[in-house]
């Protein structure tokens, strides 16, 4: 039996226009309407089977319109668009009580989100016969799915394409990313200044942290200049920003690894927080730690060195080194990478995905996984 989806939202909203452009995929009826026609509703929001609504707007309601309202939202699924600032009041409108909620961070856009309602759309085309709550309790995991193919493709992470290369003055910068089964994942970014750049990477277990994340990167890559004490009070602005708002659990696995190269001096500084390892094909390492991002723990996290001429440098990601349990056909790890450095770039970093796919049925690796390889020009001048 076709069922109807109920879409509040106001004009401007997200929502409205994703679920317009989805709606010839599903066998729902879109009906639009506003809070204040819902009231002496006749028929139970949990027969039209799916609300989806803006949260800005259900938030400017009064208490008396809600308490006329949430009775009829009490069995239906729905489908919420939130910003990341209205976290903790949405956990307490909806969360805590109602399980059939799924919720849109609006901030990442329409075609972040499109793919993994895409998927669920077309799974009620195909299982009509099933009833919508047990679709709603499953749609997490349809849209989890859905996101692990998004992150290669999505617009918001061009950034993360199999294999990209950077120059800065004397200095090349080639990465790899390969995409995970698992929830969260990993982001990394070049970001130049004029005359540093800047290396982010971070690894979460939570796709609402990696949201935070990610507009975090987004005003930290307005900045036109860095220095060590930038990167340390974005880190620790960063972890305040997810405990806050994403709850103290999210930093349950959550890495971050922020440095700095300065291309005159060819000074290397910045924190790592995590499982990130950066390996040098000479004496210089930065080790991974266990310290909770608190300023307290600053200097601990803190590294700073200088990269030599003709040397080569690999950043390896947690995820990475999850993945294959820091160990390589019996090898570990690092020496497998120090002794692949010589080859170059390129090969270095192919060789080291192909062991980490190696015997892997699915075309997914476990973890996310991430590798930067920074390879200083023999003739680079630097500024003494």
């Amino acid at each position: 039996m076709t069922k109807t989806a109920l879409l509040l939202t106001s004009s401007s909203g997200q929502l409205g226009q994703m679920w317009q452009e989805l709606s010839e995929y599903s066998a729902l009826e879109l009906e639009q309407l506003n809070w204040s026609s819902l009231i002496g509703q006749e028929r139970a929001l949990g027969e039209i089977g799916l609300v989806a609504f803006d949260y800005s707007e259900w938030k400017d309601l009064s208490e008396s319109v809600k308490k006329q309202v949430r009775p009829l939202l009490a069995d239906c699924f729905k489908l919420v668009e939130f910003k990341p600032s209205d976290y903790k009041s949405w956990c307490q409108e909806f969360s805590d009580t109602d399980e059939k909620t799924f919720f849109l961070n609006s901030d990442l856009g329409v075609d972040f989100w499109r793919p993994g309602l895409k998927s669920f759309l077309k799974a009620q085309e195909l299982h009509q016969s099933k009833d919508l709550i047990e679709l709603g309790e499953g749609l997490n995991h349809l849209v989890t799915q859905s996101l692990q193919e998004l992150q290669r493709v999505k617009k918001i992470h061009e950034n993360l394409v199999p294999l990209r290369g950077d120059k800065v003055k004397g200095l090349s910068i080639m990465s790899k990313f390969a995409a995970g089964e698992a929830s969260g994942g990993e982001f990394f970014d070049v970001i130049q200044g004029e005359e540093e750049f800047c290396i982010i990477l971070t690894h979460s277990r939570s796709y609402v942290a990696s949201s935070l994340v990610l507009s975090a990167f987004e005003k930290f890559r307005e900045k036109k200049t860095f220095n060590l004490n930038v990167l340390q009070e974005f880190s620790i602005r960063l972890a305040n920003t997810l405990r806050h708002e994403a709850g103290p659990d999210s930093l349950e696995g959550f890495h971050f690894f922020l440095a700095r190269v300065d291309v005159k001096s060819l000074v290397i500084e910045g924190v790592n927080w995590g499982n990130s390892q950066l390996v040098s094909s000479g004496n210089f390492f930065v080790s991974e730690n266990d310290f909770p991002i608190d300023s307290s723990f600053l200097d601990k996290s803190t590294f700073q060195n200088k990269l030599a001429r003709s040397e080569s440098y690999v950043l390896l990601s947690p995820g990475l080194r999850a993945n294959c349990s820091d160990n390589i056909e019996g090898e570990r790890l690092i020496s497998y990478v120090r002794r692949m450095m010589y080859d170059g770039p390129k090969k270095t970093l192919q060789e080291i995905f192909y062991q980490l796919k190696k015997g892997r049925e699915s075309n997914f690796l476990k973890y996310d996984a991430t590798s930067v390889f920074i390879e200083v020009d023999p003739n680079v001048i630097v500024q003494i």
